[in-house]
């Protein structure tokens, strides 16, 4: 009964943002980990004008309640459900949203063989200097992007199906000492396309 109460108190409380007065063009890519952005906040508002995202959770943070919003999103509109908010779920928004009255989609890159996969990341969890290793497929030689939540690494390389590098968010100093986590989400990105998600914990 609990459960029942919950769940229709939770529905109504989707309070959807008024349909006019409200415009945005989004221009750069969105991801997994982002924290107090104003092109998040403004992607929320416009998932709950799609009644797809409580307006409580209108913050500018992008986690797990807006990852799964924008696959939603992804869903509603036959974008391919990665939960990244990239050219063609971008092209959408604008489409829809974008304050100009002639907004024109952005044209994904186009594949030449399939996009990359990560399938593990080595280690799961860590704290911050971590060395991280990402496994996976359809990684580039020399010229990948690398979304890690808190910045985009350009022109990473790989060798035998592996990406490394350092983990070094810029945690301020006086939550080094708290007994908490953060999870972090980490995407690849290269002319054959964008991959899947995989989150690491960071660990204090």
């Amino acid at each position: 009964m609990n459960a029942l109460i919950f769940l229709f108190s939770f529905i109504f409380s989707v309070s959807l943002v008024s349909a006019s007065d409200f415009c945005y063009d989004w221009q750069n890519n969105l991801y997994y980990g982002l924290r107090e952005n104003n092109d998040v906040r403004f992607l929320q508002t416009a998932l709950n004008k799609e009644g797809l995202l409580a307006e409580d959770y209108i913050t500018g943070n992008f986690f797990n309640l807006t990852f799964n919003s924008v696959k939603s999103f992804q869903k509603k509109y036959g974008i391919e459900q990665t939960g990244f908010v990239g050219p063609l779920t971008r092209g959408q928004l604008n489409k829809i949203y974008a304050c100009g009255s002639t907004a024109a989609a952005t044209s994904a890159p186009i594949s030449k063989t399939a996009a990359p996969k990560i399938t593990e990341v080595i280690p799961s969890s860590g704290q911050i200097g971590a060395t991280i290793i990402l496994k996976g497929t359809g990684f580039s030689t020399s010229t990948n992007r690398l979304y890690v939540g808190y910045d985009v690494l350009e022109n990473i390389k790989s060798e035998n199906g592996e990406i490394k590098f350092v983990f070094s968010p810029p945690i301020p100093k006086d939550m080094k000492s708290l007994s908490m986590s953060l999870t972090f989400g980490f995407y690849v990105e290269n002319i054959n396309g964008l991959s899947n998600a995989k989150t690491f914990l960071l660990t204090f």
